[in-house]
């Protein structure tokens, strides 16, 4: 709003839609920070699928589109023990979350964590009863890589790439955009 994007889309190569962070240290309410979709109930629209059509109505062409993706995951504490813990109000805003490399198996276990899909946000989570930790997962970033493809949009940036040492997230990226 208040930003003329169809003017900026005729005079630049591209927009990068930062499309990570929607939730961020400044959001109390437990969900997704990257998510392709809404989880059912979300009404705040910070999806990127809701981003790039916001952007596309405002004048912005899909094939100048790069949309974000986040190798690092959001933690929200003092989560009640309600829709294993999405869309709830958080004691703790959406702080560090970890770095994708850090979400091994003895990360959650030692944590008590259970990993969730979210089907309606194509976005995974993980919750311990009281803490929420959102973030991009494997099939999460094929999923929002083969909607670039669909759209037609330009690619992909992502934050941040030590975050990812086994490049298990980035070659994902590869073979679906190159693929």
């Amino acid at each position: 709003e208040g930003t003329e994007m169809d003017k900026v889309a005729k005079i630049v190569d591209y927009v990068q839609l930062m499309t990570y962070d929607m939730r961020n240290g400044f959001t109390k309410q437990s969900g997704h920070h990257a998510s392709l979709g809404l989880s059912k109930g979300d009404t705040t629209n910070t999806s990127t699928r809701g981003i790039a059509e916001m952007f596309h109505q405002a004048g912005v062409p899909f094939e100048k589109m790069v949309v974000g993706a986040a190798f690092y995951g959001r933690r929200f504490d003092g989560v009640p023990n309600v829709n294993n813990g999405l869309l709830q109000s958080a004691e703790t805003a959406a702080m560090g979350g970890g770095s994708y490399g850090m979400l091994t198996e003895e990360f959650l276990q030692a944590g008590g964590f259970t990993r969730y899909w979210d089907e309606d946000a194509e976005a995974h989570y993980l919750w311990n009863g009281s803490s929420l930790i959102t973030y991009e997962s494997p099939e999460a970033i094929r999923r929002k890589c083969l909607y670039v493809k669909e759209k037609g949009m330009l690619g992909v940036m992502y934050w941040e790439h030590s975050c990812d040492p086994t490049k298990e997230l980035l070659t994902v990226m590869h073979e679906i955009l190159n693929g």
